[in-house]
């Protein structure tokens, strides 16, 4: 079982795992609604899993958070607390719960040890905070039930299939919208949100899907493991990359009263590069170029 199987994400870490012989269920949003506990027991009963990824969460981009954080927050957390305690009751091999890094306190070098240590930035702890809890509640399900589930924190992610929403879209989405529109619309401008100096490490989700995929043939262990590519670029310089890639000629201007939100959350991936022998391949430009190959598509 994977939820948000048809997801950014999703899609292609199903793909692998079909590839690799496995009966995949994706839990269908129309049919079962994994923040009700009857509804996700409906989806268990349904697929009766041997191992479960666990993926579908609800969050947005700094706006979205800012507008929405309780429901956040409890949509998040509601479907891990379901997922996993069904995971529990229909004695599940195996289980990953997939984390994201607004969870880590602020900090220049996220590593593994150092989740819980102080509050997340207050832009996205409603998502951080939500993201914690799986992973809390999945500890103590080890602990009482020794049960194998491994917890895997992944980096920024962007590619196809993402959501385009520029209400509810990260980064990388975010600002190909804002592109696309300026294009299609013939303006010659484009707004970015701040000073345009936050880093933001960004991996391509096929990749992604790979880590989770190694990950999950190959670790066991309480301790968290980080996913992520080690590729930094700041907003305007991801900007200035996607207005080349989209042929964009227009200025790039920085509305500095709007928020930066954290200035910097890069993982530190020294245990995800012994532990699986790995690292992703993909540059930016590379998915930036496979992603709006699928974009133009469905606009």
């Amino acid at each position: 079982m994977v939820t948000g199987g048809t997801s950014m994400i999703g899609r292609p870490l199903v793909q692998k795992l079909r590839g690799a012989g496995a009966k995949v269920f994706t839990v269908p949003h129309s049919e079962y609604n994994l923040t009700y506990p009857d509804s996700t027991a409906e989806a268990f009963a349904e697929a009766l899993p041997d191992y479960v990824i666990h993926l579908a969460g609800h969050n947005g981009g700094i706006d979205y958070n800012k507008n929405w954080p309780a429901r956040i927050l409890h949509q998040t957390s509601m479907m891990s607390l379901n997922v996993l305690n069904a995971c529990r009751e229909f004695k599940v091999k195996k289980t990953a719960v997939i984390l994201a890094s607004c969870a880590y306190p602020p900090g220049e070098d996220l590593r593994e040890e150092t989740l819980h240590l102080g509050p997340p930035n207050p832009t996205v702890e409603c998502h951080g905070y939500a993201k914690r809890l799986s992973e809390i509640f999945a500890r103590q399900l080890v602990k009482q039930e020794g049960m194998d589930i491994i917890s895997l924190v992944l980096t920024n992610s962007y590619g196809p299939y993402d959501n385009y929403n520029v209400d509810k879209t990260k980064v990388v989405g975010g600002l190909i919208s804002k592109f696309a529109d300026a294009i299609i619309e013939g303006r010659d401008e484009v707004v970015l949100w701040g000073t345009g100096k936050p880093l933001r490490e960004l991996a391509y989700c096929d990749d992604l899907a790979e880590g989770i995929f190694r990950a999950f043939q190959e670790y066991s262990d309480e301790l968290p493991l980080n996913i992520g590519s080690g590729m930094e670029v700041s907003i305007l310089e991801l900007a200035k990359t996607i207005a080349k890639v989209m042929c964009y000629k227009g200025t790039i201007v920085c509305d500095t009263s709007k928020p930066d939100g954290q200035m910097r959350k890069k993982l530190n991936l020294e245990r995800m590069e012994s532990i699986l022998q790995w690292r992703p391949s993909t540059t930016l430009v590379e998915g930036l170029n496979k992603t709006l190959d699928w974009y133009w598509g469905e606009v």
